[in-house]
């Protein structure tokens, strides 16, 4: 018996689409934009701090060691902004059942020759 799809490691691209087929199922749209809210500043600011960084490519106006300590402080800010728009743990939970209940219910049994 194959193993069923999505659970398969090396098929990521399988995972993605049925996750994404879970969320069409049960009538709730994705939810990224809320939770990914962090992305973009995170991108933006590492790119301004590496722009003004001390290293090949940027401005020096950060002198090396007041780079780092901005990165460290820009960081946990973000990892806090991350957290305050996560998903609640019982919501996750809820999530990943859906997920793994409709892999369950979409498992293709293969016939072995």
């Amino acid at each position: 018996m194959a193993p069923p799809r999505g659970r398969d490691p090396v098929s990521p691209p399988d995972t993605l689409r049925l996750r994404a087929a879970s969320s069409a199922q049960v009538g709730r749209p994705l939810r990224a934009r809320r939770v990914a809210a962090w992305i973009p500043p995170w991108i933006a600011g590492l790119a301004l701090i590496s722009y003004f960084g001390s290293f090949e490519g940027g401005t020096k106006a950060l002198p090396f060691g007041v780079d780092l300590v901005v990165v460290a402080v820009f960081s946990l800010v973000v990892y806090a902004f991350a957290l305050s728009v996560r998903l609640e743990p019982e919501q996750t939970k809820r999530y990943i059942d859906e997920v793994i209940d409709v892999e369950e219910d979409s498992q293709v049994q293969t016939v072995e020759e």
